[in-house]
C-alpha cells in the first residue's frame, strides 16, 4: 500500500486529514521489541486512525459473537475519553463470516436502555451500550507477517459532537494464537496492565487512569495531528 493509496477507503466520505506515515507512531511494545505502530490525524470533520501490525497469523479472528470479539482472535483497540464519565472502545477486525467488523462499547451513556452485562467468577462490568459502529469502515491489508488496518472515523460515530482541542485515551492491539480462535495478548501503547487474557470482565473494563494524553500540535497538511503525553514516545506531529 502506497504512502497515501489508504485515502481511497474515504468512499465518498469528505475527509481530507490523513495519517502521516513519515510521522513518528505510536509505538506498541512486547517487551522491548516494537510490534505495532499506529498514526492518528484527525480534521474537523472526523479521525483516521492507521495500524501496522507484526504478525505471523495477520488478523485472524474466529469470533462468531460480535460482543465478544476481544476474546476471539486478532483485533486493534482504540479508546477514549469523551468527557465526563463518557468512554468508548473502538475494536476493529475481521471475521470469515463477516468481514471487517467494527464494535462500539460506550460506557458513561446516560439511561441506556439495555446495557450489555459480562461477568465471569471473578466479577462483572456493564457497558452501557454495544454496538456495531456501521458508520466506520476498514481497509484491510495482509502480508504473511504483517497487517495494515486504516479507518476513517467521524466524530460523530465515536460520540464526539465537537472536534476537541486535545484527546485523551489509548491504542493497542489483541493477538490471537497462531490459528485465529482465542486472544492470547493484549498490548497499549500507555496501559501496560493488560496481562490478563482469561477473564471476560477484565477484558472489556477500561482503565482510564492508565491512558495518555493525545495532545494537539496544530494543523498541517493531514489535518490535525495528536502526539502522545505521558508515554516515552509521541506520535503524530508536524
Amino acid at each position: 500500500m502506497g504512502r497515501w493509496n489508504f485515502g481511497l477507503i474515504l468512499l465518498g466520505w469528505a475527509l481530507t486529514g490523513l495519517a502521516d506515515t513519515n510521522s513518528p507512531p505510536l509505538l506498541l511494545r512486547a517487551g522491548e521489541e516494537v510490534v505495532g505502530r499506529v498514526w492518528l490525524a484527525v480534521n474537523p470533520t472526523g479521525l483516521v486512525a492507521r495500524y501496522e501490525i507484526q504478525d505471523t497469523s495477520p488478523l485472524q479472528n474466529a469470533g462468531r459473537d460480535w460482543k465478544l470479539l476481544f476474546k476471539t482472535g486478532d483485533s486493534v483497540d482504540l479508546q477514549l475519553d469523551l468527557g465526563g464519565e463518557r468512554n468508548v472502545r473502538v475494536l476493529m477486525t475481521e471475521t470469515a463470516t463477516d468481514g471487517p467488523v467494527v464494535v462500539l462499547y460506550r460506557y458513561g451513556v446516560p439511561d441506556a436502555p439495555a446495557p450489555e452485562r459480562f461477568w465471569s467468577p471473578t466479577g462483572e462490568v456493564t457497558v452501557d451500550v454495544v454496538e456495531k459502529g456501521t458508520g466506520i469502515k476498514p481497509a484491510i491489508q495482509r502480508t504473511g507477517t504483517n497487517y495494515t488496518l486504516t479507518a476513517c472515523m467521524p466524530w460523530a460515530s465515536v460520540g464526539i459532537t465537537n472536534p476537541p482541542a486535545t484527546l485523551r485515551g489509548d491504542v493497542g492491539v489483541l493477538f490471537s494464537d497462531p490459528s485465529g480462535a482465542v486472544t492470547v495478548e493484549r498490548l497499549y501503547h500507555f496501559n501496560k496492565n493488560t496481562s490478563v487474557v482469561a477473564d471476560i470482565p477484565s477484558e472489556v473494563r477500561l482503565t482510564p487512569d492508565n491512558w495518555g494524553v493525545l495532545k494537539s500540535t496544530g494543523t498541517s497538511r493531514v489535518g490535525r495531528g495528536y502526539s502522545g503525553v505521558g508515554g516515552t514516545t509521541t506520535g503524530i506531529k508536524e
